[in-house]
C-alpha cells in the first residue's frame, strides 16, 4: 500500500477558500478531489479547523416598532427555518463526510486484510524455504560425510594396490628363491640317496667279507 502524500492545513484552506469562492459548500469530497492527495480523515480534521476559523455570521438585530410587533411574529417561523438552513447543510455534509471516512475506513482495512493475507503467505513460503534449507543443510552433512569414507576408502585401496605392486615386483625374486631352494633340496636328496646306497654297498661287502671268514 502506497504511503499517502502529505497535505498542511494551509493547503486544504486554501482550497476550501477557493471552492467556497465559486459559489460552493466546500464539503470533504469537494476539497479532497481539489487537492488529489490526502487520506479522508486527514483532510477532514483540517477542514473542521479551517472552518472553526470561519465562524458564523451574526443574527442582525432588528429593531421592532410595536406596531410590526404582530408581522414579525407571523415572519418568525419564516425566520427560523431561515436560521436553520445553514445547520441543516452542515448536518448533511457531515454526514456525507462519515459516509465518506466510513468508505476510506472500509478501504483501509480492505488494504490491511491482503496485507494480512499476503504476510501470512510470504511467513509460509519462509517457513518451507526455511525446512527446504535445512534439509539441504542435513543432505550437505550427509555428502561430505560420505565423500571422506569414500575418500578413506580409496587411500586403503591405494595402499593395498601398493602393496600388491610391491608383492608382485618381488614375485621373480621370489620365484629365483624357490627355484634355488628348489635345487638344493633335490641336490640334497640325491646326496643321501648315493649316500645311502654308498653305505648300503658298504654293508653288504662287509657282510660278505664276514661270510667267508
Amino acid at each position: 500500500m502506497g504511503r499517502e502524500s502529505s497535505i498542511t492545513p494551509e493547503q486544504v484552506g486554501a482550497a476550501a477558500e477557493a471552492i467556497k469562492a465559486a459559489g460552493v459548500a466546500p464539503t470533504l469530497r469537494a476539497v479532497r478531489e481539489r487537492l488529489g492527495v490526502g487520506s479522508m480523515g486527514t483532510i477532514n480534521r483540517m477542514l473542521q479547523s479551517w472552518k472553526d476559523t470561519q465562524g458564523r455570521p451574526a443574527t442582525q438585530e432588528v429593531a421592532i416598532p410595536p406596531a410590526l410587533a404582530r408581522a414579525i411574529i407571523d415572519h418568525m417561523g419564516m425566520e427560523i427555518a431561515q436560521a436553520k438552513a445553514p445547520l441543516v447543510a452542515d448536518l448533511a455534509e457531515a454526514r456525507q463526510a462519515t459516509a465518506d471516512l466510513a468508505t476510506e475506513n472500509e478501504r483501509q482495512a480492505k488494504e490491511i486484510e491482503d496485507l494480512s493475507v499476503q504476510m501470512a503467505a510470504l511467513a509460509e513460503q519462509k517457513a518451507a524455504a526455511d525446512g527446504r534449507a535445512a534439509q539441504l543443510a542435513a543432505e550437505l552433512a550427509a555428502a561430505r560425510e560420505e565423500a571422506g569414507r569414500e575418500r578413506r576408502a580409496a587411500e586403503e585401496a591405494r595402499v593395498e594396490v601398493a602393496k600388491a605392486a610391491l608383492r608382485l615386483e618381488a614375485m621373480p625374486r621370489l620365484e629365483a628363491d624357490l627355484t634355488l631352494a628348489r635345487e638344493a633340496l633335490e641336490t640334497e636328496r640325491l646326496s643321501r640317496v648315493a649316500a645311502e646306497q654308498s653305505a648300503a654297498v658298504a654293508l653288504a661287502r662287509l657282510e660278505e667279507r664276514g661270510g667267508h671268514r
